[in-house]
């Protein structure tokens, strides 16, 4: 997990969906990013992402 202070949001992520979510306080979803391969460029999957760096 990860504070974006910039936006007040929350950066979640999952190494079990392989994904990154963005979330307000709310818990609403913002936006997400697959970490799957063919996505955002990838050429192959994310196994187990551990860490994020902003």
């Amino acid at each position: 997990m990860q504070y974006l202070e910039t936006s007040d949001n929350l950066l979640l992520l999952s190494d079990e969906s392989r994904r990154i979510e963005e979330r307000p306080s709310k818990r609403e979803l913002i936006s997400s990013l697959s970490l799957d391969k063919g996505k955002a460029g990838l050429h192959e999957n994310i196994p187990q992402a551990e860490g994020l760096l902003c």
